[in-house]
C-alpha cells in the first residue's frame, strides 16, 4: 500500500515535506544545532538529527554506466530527484545547470537524478529542451525512492563528505540565488572533508 501511495504521488508530481521522524532518531535528546545560515531560497531546508548512511542505489550516468557514490567521498554531494513531468522540477533546471558550472573545481556537488524508468524518453526530453550543462544521472529502477522515505520531488539530498545523508531540501529552491552559492561554501568547509566519527551536527 505504502508502494502505490508513493507512486500516485509521484504521477501526480506532488511536492510533499519528507516526514524527517523516518530520517532521524527521534528518541534523540540532543536538538539539531544548525550554525549555518540557510537562505530563504532554501526554504524547505531540513537538517537530519543524525546522519543516515546513503542506503545501495543504483544509478546510472547517460551513457548507460552505473555511478559508484563512494567515488564521491571527499565531497558535499546534492542529489536533486526529479521527473520530466515534475513542472518545479523542470523549472528548477536552468538554475541548477548555472550552479552545477559555479560549483566546478570545488568540494560541492549538484547531481540530478531522474526517476524514470523510460531512460530513452528522459534523454530525448533533456535534447529536445536543450538544457545546456545540466548533469543528472538516472535512475530507471526507481532505487532512490524504495530506499529512501521520498514522499514527493523536487527533493534534494545532501551528503558528507563521509557519503552519508545530513539534510535534505524538499520542494522547489532558488538554485541561482547568490545567497545560495554562499551557503553551499560553508557546507563545503565544515562537511566536505571526510571524518572518522559521523557526529558532526548540522
Amino acid at each position: 500500500m505504502k508502494t502505490k501511495i508513493l507512486t500516485c504521488l509521484l504521477s501526480l508530481g506532488l511536492t510533499i515535506a519528507l516526514p524527517t521522524a523516518s530520517w532521524a532518531d527521534s528518541s534523540a535528546k540532543e536538538t539539531v544545532t544548525v550554525d549555518i545560515q540557510v537562505p530563504a531560497a532554501l526554504r524547505g531546508f531540513v537538517p537530519l538529527h543524525n546522519p543516515v548512511a546513503m542506503p545501495k542505489v543504483r544509478l546510472f550516468t547517460k551513457d548507460g554506466e552505473e555511478v559508484d557514490l563512494n567515488k564521491y567521498h571527499g565531497k558535499v554531494l546534492i542529489l536533486n530527484l526529479w521527473a520530466s513531468w515534475c513542472m518545479p522540477c523542470i523549472q528548477e533546471i536552468p538554475a541548477l545547470a548555472k550552479m552545477q558550472k559555479k560549483l566546478e573545481g570545488s568540494n560541492v556537488m549538484i547531481m540530478g537524478v531522474n526517476l524514470e524508468q523510460t531512460t530513452n524518453q528522459v534523454l530525448k526530453f533533456l535534447e529536445k529542451k536543450k538544457y545546456e550543462g545540466f548533469q543528472t544521472w538516472l535512475d530507471p529502477t526507481v532505487s532512490v525512492p524504495s530506499a529512501l522515505p521520498i514522499s514527493g520531488i523536487p527533493t534534494n539530498l545532501i551528503l558528507n563528505g563521509n557519503g552519508e545523508i545530513i539534510a535534505m531540501v524538499a520542494g522547489y529552491a532558488q538554485w541561482d540565488a547568490p545567497e545560495v552559492a554562499k551557503f553551499l561554501k560553508e557546507l563545503e568547509k565544515k562537511y566536505s572533508k571526510p571524518s572518522s566519527s559521523a557526529e558532526k551536527k548540522l
